[in-house]
């Protein structure tokens, strides 16, 4: 049996594809989710800026524990995806490595 890399890349590419198929979208879900949870507390911080209920300062301050808030769930999703890709270079990385098993005749 020939080694051929082109064959060998497409099924690497096909692989780590398949393993990670299932877990984008909850990536983007969670995202969203992210947003949902937060709207109504944005939605207070807002009006109560709007309507003069706080000054600019404090709106400002708000503001920034909010940014803190968003950067913690944003810290998530990058685990999330770090645990996704990876899924994906092993599932594509042990491809390689079967076909160069079979190659050689170890498989």
């Amino acid at each position: 049996m020939s080694f051929d890399i082109n064959s060998v890349l497409n099924s690497m590419k096909n692989a780590a594809v398949d393993a990670v198929k299932d877990d984008i979208g909850s990536t983007a879900d969670f995202l969203k989710k992210i947003f949902e949870n937060e709207k109504d507390a944005l939605e207070v911080l807002a009006e109560a800026r709007i309507t003069g209920e706080i000054t600019d300062k404090e709106f400002q301050n708000e503001l920034e524990r909010e940014k803190k808030v968003f950067e913690v769930e944003m810290l998530t999703i990058s685990i999330m995806t770090k645990a996704i890709a990876q899924k994906a270079a092993n599932a594509a990385i042990e491809v390689l490595e079967n076909a160069v098993k079979m190659t050689i005749g170890l498989v």
